[in-house]
C-alpha cells in the first residue's frame, strides 16, 4: 500500500514480470486523466476506466513528478475524435481498453504457461522417440488438451477473443457515438507458438498492445473478426460515407518487425485486399495520418506491392536486427507526439546512453555522437521517464520505424499471413504486437 506521506505520488502498478520487461511503478498525474486519489468499488480510478491506481490516504498533495505519456484512453464519445462539423466513420479498434475473455489460439491456451517450445521446455533440445508425435512437435512441452469449449458455448475455437475492443461508426449522425463490438484473432492455418503464455495481452494494466508468439521457421494465416458483444454472432460492419461514398474501413497496425543475425528469425507479413498501408514517412495512398515524415523506414522495412485498388497485396519484410529489449509496450512508444524529438541529440551527446550501447544478444554497436540539443538524423533517445524503463536512453531508431498499418474494407475483414524465419539452432521464435490505429476516419457530417 502507498505511504500516506508520499500520497502526492500516485502510482500505477505495472503488474507481473513479462517476457521482455521488469516490474515497476510509474507516476500518475492529472495528465493521465486521474486528478483525485479515489477509486470505484471495482478498484478503478474514478476518472479513467482503463487504468487501475493504488489507493492512498488524503493528504495535501505536492506537485507530481514528471510522468510518462499515458496509455491510450478507453473508447469515448465520438465528439473527441473529430473536429467540429465532422463525424467518425468506420472501425476503431483499441486493445488497450479490452478484456481477453477467451485465449486458445491454435488450441494452445494462453495466459498460463501451457505450451513452451524449445530449450526452455522440459523436453529440452532433444526429442525422445516417445515425443515424436507430440501435438506441438519435437521440442515442445504441452500441458493439457486446450480449452473444452468455445467462447459463450459450443466447440472450442482457435482464437483469442477481445471483449470491448471496437467501435463501429456507420457514417450517420445517429451512429456517431459508435456501436461496440468484440474482436477475435483466429488462426486459419496451422499455428505453432514459441510460448503461448505471451498470446493475448501479457500485461493489460500497463500495455495497450496485443501480442502473439510464433515458433521459428513457421508461418500462419490469421483473420480478425468482429462479433456482437458477448456473443458468437458476427457484427455487421456495413456503411458508406464521404463525398465519394466509399465503404467503411478499418485500420490495424503490426509492431516490432525484427530481423536477426544472418537473417535468422526474420519476420515477414503478407496481406491482400488492403486499401492502404502506411508507416512513418510513407503511405500507399499518400494520406497524411499524423505520422512523422522525417522518420525514414527504408533501412528497417521492405514493402512490395502487387495489384491495385481494393485488390492490392502488400508484403512487408523486416530488415533491421532487433531483440526483446527494444519491444514497444504502448502506442506512444511508436507514434511520436513530437516528430522533432526523433532527431534531437540528447544533452549528453550520446545516442544511445552509455549503458545501452551493447545490444545483447546481438552485440551490435550502433552509437551516434552529436552536439547535445542539436538536430541530428535519428539521434533522439527515449526520455528518462519512459515506460517501460528498459527503453530509457535507447534510441528511438531501434523501435519507432519498425511498424506498418493496413487499411481494409470493414465488412470484408482483415486477413494476413505472418512468417518467422528459421533460427540458427532450430528453436526459439518471435512475438509480434498489434493494435488498431489510434484514430478513426472523419468525414463531413451529412
Amino acid at each position: 500500500p502507498a505511504d500516506a506521506s508520499v500520497c502526492h505520488s500516485y502510482y500505477l502498478e505495472l503488474g507481473p514480470v513479462d517476457v521482455v520487461g521488469a516490474p515497476g511503478y510509474a507516476p500518475c498525474s492529472s495528465a493521465q486523466g486521474c486528478d483525485r486519489c479515489e477509486m470505484t468499488d471495482d478498484g478503478r480510478c474514478l476518472n479513467d476506466g482503463a487504468i487501475t491506481f493504488r489507493f492512498c490516504e488524503s493528504v495535501a498533495p505536492s506537485p507530481p513528478p514528471p510522468s510518462s505519456p499515458p496509455l491510450s484512453p478507453p473508447l469515448v464519445p465520438a465528439s473527441s475524435y473529430c473536429e467540429e462539423g465532422k463525424i467518425p466513420f468506420g472501425m476503431l479498434i483499441t486493445f488497450g481498453s479490452s478484456n481477453v475473455s477467451y485465449n486458445n489460439l491454435g488450441f494452445y491456451p494462453g495466459d498460463d504457461v501451457t505450451c513452451t517450445v524449445g530449450p526452455h521446455s522440459n523436453v529440452g533440445r532433444h526429442c525422445p522417440d516417445a515425443l515424436q508425435e507430440a501435438p506441438c512437435g519435437c521440442g515442445c512441452m504441452c500441458v493439457g488438451d486446450g480449452l473444452s469449449q468455445g467462447p459463450y458455448g459450443g466447440p472450442p475455437l482457435p482464437e483469442i477473443r477481445f471483449e470491448g475492443a471496437g467501435l463501429f461508426f456507420d457514417g450517420t449522425v445517429e451512429g456517431s457515438n459508435g456501436v461496440p463490438f468484440d474482436v477475435a484473432l483466429t488462426n486459419t492455418s496451422s499455428y505453432k507458438p514459441w510460448t503461448s503464455q505471451i498470446n493475448g495481452r501479457v500485461n493489460p494494466e500497463s500495455s495497450e498492445l496485443a501480442s502473439v508468439s510464433m515458433a521459428a521457421n513457421t508461418q500462419t494465416m490469421f483473420a480478425l473478426r468482429a462479433y456482437r458483444p458477448g456473443t458468437n454472432d458476427p457484427q455487421p460492419l456495413d456503411g458508406v460515407g464521404g463525398d465519394d461514398h466509399r465503404p467503411a474501413e478499418g485500420h490495424v497496425c503490426i509492431f516490432d518487425f525484427d530481423n536477426g543475425v544472418n537473417d535468422t528469425l526474420q519476420e515477414e507479413l503478407r496481406a491482400c485486399n488492403v486499401t492502404d498501408w502506411f508507416t512513418h514517412g510513407k503511405s500507399l495512398r499518400g494520406i497524411e495520418r499524423g505520422l512523422c515524415p522525417n522518420i525514414g523506414t527504408d533501412e528497417y522495412l521492405q514493402f512490395t506491392n502487387t495489384g491495385t485498388g481494393n485488390q492490392t497485396c502488400v508484403e512487408v519484410k523486416a530488415l533491421m536486427m532487433g531483440t526483446g529489449q527494444d519491444n514497444p509496450k504502448n502506442i506512444h512508444d511508436i507514434l511520436m507526439a513530437d516528430c522533432t524529438m526523433y532527431d534531437r541529440c540528447p544533452d549528453n551527446g550520446l545516442s544511445p546512453a552509455s549503458d545501452k550501447q551493447n545490444r545483447p544478444p546481438i552485440g551490435v554497436q550502433d552509437v551516434t555522437t552529436c552536439a547535445g540539443g542539436s538536430s541530428e538524423p535519428a539521434a533522439g533517445v527515449y526520455p528518462d521517464i519512459e515506460d517501460p524503463e528498459r527503453l530509457r536512453g535507447q534510441p528511438f531508431r531501434w523501435t519507432v520505424p519498425k511498424f506498418a498499418c493496413f487499411s481494409f474494407v470493414a465488412s470484408e475483414g482483415f486477413e494476413f499471413t505472418f512468417k518467422v524465419g528459421p533460427s540458427a539452432d532450430g528453436f526459439y521464435g518471435r512475438t509480434f504486437f498489434f493494435n488498431g490505429y489510434s484514430e478513426p476516419d472523419c468525414i463531413d457530417a451529412p
